[in-house]
């Protein structure tokens, strides 16, 4: 509990009120701290715990350390960092609570309940990404400019009746290319999920969906069409001419060649879809007694997005009328070429999936192989190989054992996937075994993995004494007298465990 500062002024005893701001960050930091050791914060720091007062109605936008007595989330919630909540009770304001998370974590430690305002009795906290936006589309190629019409033949002297000039039709000209199609532009990234905390109260009766999922990418810009090409131009007529009689002078000339279509433009390529957001790491502790079947917790990737759609090519431009002459009329043009089509943009790639980790609180006994573990170590020499020479602090093994606690994990060892269990120590000293899948649906066959391949026993083993078997392992690091190197599963001491403790001998081929 925090205590006020007294200050003396003259004769005058005055006390400095605390700020509640730098409370809510002490108790903040001081519970998630210990609930990450997987203490019981609850009962460690209850003086402070007791001081929690006040209503506290959160506003959309929330960042750093919340404290009160009762604290309501509203709909919806923005985080602007990283946030704690720590209150007697938590309500949602609605059944779903829809959390902005730019990234940032959720941690929420109800003392006695986290429930809904609302008649169910399921409490959502949606986490999850933001999608990504779409590409924007490729602008289209613009028409090609028609090409100009020829001009018609002339005497440029004057002289029509010498037939001296060549008054034939000029060509038409050439339509002009359609522009490209722009590409589209790539799609922008979903959002990653954010993390949850939540520890469950002991006697809580709520079910609760969590959702940290990553957002789906965005879908690529479609790319632009391209622009038509522009139609030739007509070929002039030829100026002939007819002299007047009885002159009879004729001159014959020919028409102008037609232009041709220009070529259509090419289509602009689709843009790129936008990567899937990671999903958000949820955690969840909760008391012995709860069933787990409760908690709906979900942290999948966001899906890719797709590539934008391929624009298509421009079609070519049609060719002019040719020039007609009393000698001939112009050669006809050709139309122009399509444009070729653009291509399809490339898909993002899916999001990575967050890791979901539901695991009971720490407890002291009651576990599948405690009670096996706790009858062999009444046996000296067992009890003598797992304590080994000079244990900490002067314990030996069955001290050990009953000063331990326990976790559970839904998920595997993170680096040791096959394991059945670990050791470890809090910052406070407390010393932990931590059990995973492979410990809690062990069966007696699970043995022939913890020793040398080939092994043949003589008699089977139960799944009670294959989990003693691994507990006693994870009590004699405790004592120091198991220290097999990293990467080796201890394969030897496990054998030591099989004979001394258990009584069954191993043959190897």
């Amino acid at each position: 509990m925090t205590v006020p500062l007294a200050l003396v002024t003259g004769s005058v005893l005055a006390v400095a009120p605390v700020d509640p701001a730098a409370a809510a960050v002490g108790l903040g930091l001081r519970v998630a701290a210990a609930a990450s050791q997987g203490t019981n914060w609850r009962a460690e720091l209850a003086a402070d715990l007791a001081g929690l007062s006040g209503e506290k109605a959160l506003s959309v936008r929330v960042g750093g350390n919340v404290a009160a007595d009762t604290v309501i989330l509203p709909a919806s919630l923005e985080l602007t960092a990283d946030t704690t909540i720590v209150a007697s009770q938590i309500v949602a304001g609605s059944s779903t609570v829809k959390v902005l998370s730019h990234g940032y974590t959720l941690r929420l430690y109800p003392v006695s309940s986290l429930r809904s305002g609302a008649v169910s009795d399921l409490v959502t906290i949606d986490h999850s990404g933001a999608a990504g936006r779409a590409g924007v589309e490729g602008a289209d190629g613009l028409y090609g400019e028609p090409g100009a019409d020829g001009d018609d033949g002339d005497f440029p002297d004057g002289d029509e009746e010498s037939c001296w000039d060549d008054p034939s039709g000029y060509p038409g000209e050439w339509g002009e290319p359609g522009e490209d199609g722009g590409n589209g532009a790539q799609a922008s990234p979903g959002g990653a999920g954010g993390g949850i905390v939540l520890d469950i109260p002991d006697g809580s009766t709520n079910s609760y969906r969590l959702i940290a999922n990553g957002g789906n990418g965005g879908q690529g810009g479609a790319g632009g069409n391209g622009g038509d090409g522009g139609w030739g131009g007509d070929g002039g007529d030829a100026n002939d001419y007819n002299g007047p009689f009885p002159y009879l002078i004729a001159c014959y000339w020919n028409g102008g060649d037609a232009g041709w279509g220009g070529d259509g433009g090419q289509g602009g390529d689709g843009g790129a879809g936008g990567n899937g957001g990671a999903g958000g790491n949820i955690t969840v502790t909760y008391p012995n007694t709860y069933d787990p079947a409760s908690i709906d917790a979900r942290s999948a990737g966001g899906s890719r997005g797709a590539g934008g759609a391929y624009g298509l090519g421009g079609e070519g431009g049609l060719p002019g009328e040719p020039g007609e002459g009393e000698d001939g009329d112009g050669w006809p043009g050709g139309a122009g070429f399509f444009g070729e089509d653009g291509q399809d943009g490339d898909q993002g790639q899916a999001g990575q999936p967050g890791r979901v980790n539901l695991t009971r609180r720490a407890i002291k006994d009651g576990f599948p192989g405690h009670d096996k573990a706790k009858e062999l170590l009444n046996s000296t020499p067992c009890k003598n190989l797992i304590t080994g020479n000079n244990p900490p602090e002067g314990q030996d093994a069955a001290a050990v054992l009953q000063d331990v606690m326990f976790i559970t994990y839904s998920q595997p060892h993170p680096t040791s996937p096959t394991a059945l269990a670990a050791a470890s120590v809090g910052a406070n000293g407390q010393r932990f075994v931590d059990f995973y899948p492979g410990y809690i649906f062990a069966s007696g066959n699970t043995i022939y993995g913890l020793l040398a391949p080939g092994a043949r026993l003589s008699r089977p083993l139960t799944a009670e004494e294959v989990q003693a078997l691994a507990l006693l392992h994870e009590i004699a690091h405790h004592t120091g007298t198991n220290n097999h190197p990293e990467g080796d599963p201890g394969r030897e001491f496990n054998l030591g465990i099989l004979n001394t403790c258990l009584g069954v001998t191993a043959t190897f081929p």
